[in-house]
């Protein structure tokens, strides 16, 4: 008696369709760069960054945590919080983005224009 196929022809046509259809959604997700950067502090909004030259700075109050703005994007350039999360975070480009201090309680957050309820934020089952 042959052995039968692990997998009929039929079967390979829909894992290579699943995968297909995977790879399509992952490369098509939110991609677009966003148009602004916003700082939060305690949950509030404390500063909106735009796009802009190269530089580093500080929120008031908040000298100990550095950020750098390169090109179109943000990031935790440096912080006294002992684990440096938020540094290694990296830069932040992509609507959507976020990256949070939790010891300094500041959370960058990347914004699009676009308008907020064209994307989906939850379902509910």
């Amino acid at each position: 008696m042959k052995g039968r196929p692990l997998a009929k022809r039929a079967d390979a046509l829909a894992i290579l369709a699943i995968a297909l259809v995977a790879l399509l959604i992952w490369f098509f997700q939110s991609r677009e760069a966003g148009d602004y950067y916003e700082i939060y502090a305690d949950g509030v909004l404390a500063m909106r960054v735009d796009p802009g030259p190269d530089r580093e700075f500080s929120l008031p109050g908040h000298e100990q945590v550095v950020f750098s703005l390169k090109g179109n994007a943000l990031a935790f350039h440096s912080s006294d919080c002992p684990d440096q999360i938020c540094v290694k975070s990296g830069y932040l480009n992509r609507a959507g983005q976020t990256a949070a201090c939790l010891p300094n309680r500041l959370t960058i957050r990347v914004v699009s224009k676009k308008k907020s309820s064209d994307a989906i934020d939850a379902v509910a089952g």
